[in-house]
């Protein structure tokens, strides 16, 4: 722990080669992150979050084929089913790393986008309606499960927030991913 906080000034050194330089850098603080501290507010953000979500997915698939559905824009490019079964992984993961958080294991890294992560799912769901339904299925169950975390988890706030944060961030990756899906679906038709 350093004797420093938000608004201090410190002296910093370095090197630029074989040149030592000093400069003088106000420690800036840190905003603490916009999670509720209620369970159940939680899970209204969730609830509300992916209802927006979903009406733009919805807005994504509207009058897509199947075959649109399945073209890769390119040989190394997903389809937005494949696109799909990234999302369902995606939520899956999130689930898993919230359940470890509250489980006291808060190490649940992030793995790489390997491709093998999609085949079950694509193998599970083979049409876009089921994907997207599966997906909603998901998004509905993190929301149950938010719901039952445990209020003692809420005296460790450093988990809590943690696994907030991972449950309300997905938005923008999910928009990313809508984008590649209206992409591949332009590419397609």
């Amino acid at each position: 722990v350093t004797p420093h906080k938000a608004g201090d000034v410190i002296e910093v050194e370095y090197y630029r080669g074989s040149d030592k330089h000093t400069v003088s850098m106000t420690l800036s603080g840190r905003q603490p992150p916009d999670v509720p501290w209620t369970v159940e507010e939680l899970a209204e953000r969730m609830r509300q979050q992916y209802a927006e979500l979903d009406s733009e997915l919805d807005a994504v698939l509207d009058g897509v084929t199947e075959a649109q559905a399945s073209q890769k824009p390119a040989p190394e490019e997903w389809c937005a089913k494949e696109v799909l079964a990234h999302l369902i992984w995606t939520e899956r993961w999130m689930q898993h790393a919230a359940y470890g958080i509250v489980g006291g294991d808060d190490n649940v890294a992030w793995p790489d986008n390997n491709p093998l992560h999609i085949v079950p799912i694509l193998a599970a769901f083979t049409t876009v309606n089921e994907l997207a339904a599966t997906l909603k299925h998901l998004e509905a169950g993190s929301v149950e499960m938010v719901k039952s975390i445990p209020e003692a988890l809420l005296a460790n706030k450093g988990s809590y927030l943690r696994a907030g944060q991972i449950l309300l961030n997905l938005a923008p990756h999910s928009r990313l991913h809508f984008q590649q899906m209206k992409e591949a679906i332009a590419a397609a038709r």
